[in-house]
């Protein structure tokens, strides 16, 4: 096993803390990340809706 000691947050349902820290982590990433290049991304789309490769 990987972790056998006590649990961070002895909470029977363990989402409780988990999914609300994954989306804040999530938006924090996205206002940290960098921007898409608009350019490709209407290239990538384009290729995307014929099948191209």
């Amino acid at each position: 096993m990987l972790f056998t000691g006590e649990p961070l947050f002895p909470l029977t349902n363990p989402a409780l803390v988990s999914v609300p820290a994954g989306f804040i982590g999530g938006f924090i990433g996205t206002l940290v990340g960098q921007r898409a290049d608009a350019k490709k991304y209407a290239e990538v789309d384009v290729k995307a809706t014929v099948g191209l490769k």
